[in-house]
């Protein structure tokens, strides 16, 4: 089988020359010594390609495997500026530490969009409407899909909030529907993905 490695890296190249965020302070050839030490000692395949800052002290580290076991190609480690990894599950913490609470609708999709760049190493984007999704007309979603798409909403159950989106990967032309719950101080608690559709838009797919 066959990667599609450099569309996969034009993809992360391009989401970082779109970084809002200031440089990282600490030195990229650190950072991804740290990350593939890391990677090496716990037994996870890949070698650190890609370092963007997250937030405060800590920096996204991308690590790709070229194998030929496409179904995981790559994974997202966190490292801050003193050389720690944070272990699974800090995820939510980390969230916490970078962001203010969530008061309005911004400030809870800003809360989801980090923890998307947490979850995921390739770009996601999140959705407000088919418009968004690049060669939308070139593979369209299914008939009864199209009028799910939607903005970014929200409802209460068993006194948490819900808020409810929709994204799209373009490695596999992925589009998931998105359930996050909130707890009352406006932190993310939990999160279910379902995948809508594949092969939408302008797919990009693994062989």
């Amino acid at each position: 089988m066959r990667q599609y490695l450099p569309a996969i890296m034009l993809l992360l190249s391009a989401a970082a020359a779109g970084q809002t965020l200031p440089a990282a302070k600490s030195s990229d050839a650190a950072t991804i010594a740290k990350a593939n030490g890391y990677a090496k000692a716990h037994g996870i395949r890949g070698t650190a390609t890609e370092v963007s800052v997250l937030g405060g002290t800590w920096r996204r580290v991308v690590l790709v495997h070229n194998d030929q076991d496409p179904s995981y190609p790559m994974k997202v480690l966190m490292v801050n500026d003193a050389g720690r990894v944070a272990e699974k599950g800090e995820e939510l913490k980390i969230l916490a530490e970078l962001l203010a609470p969530a008061k309005d609708a911004a400030g809870y999709e800003a809360q989801f969009r980090l923890f998307l760049k947490m979850e995921r190493a390739l770009p996601t984007l999140v959705l407000k409407g088919t418009k968004d999704i690049p060669d939308y007309d070139r593979r369209p979603l299914p008939k009864d899909l199209e009028s799910v798409i939607r903005e970014p909403w929200t409802y209460v159950e068993n006194g948490a909030t819900q808020w409810v989106f929709y994204t799209y990967q373009q490695i596999g032309g992925v589009v998931e529907r998105w359930t996050v719950t909130f707890d009352k101080a406006g932190y993310i608690t939990r999160s279910e993905e379902l995948q809508l559709s594949s092969a939408v838009g302008a797919a990009i797919f693994l062989e």
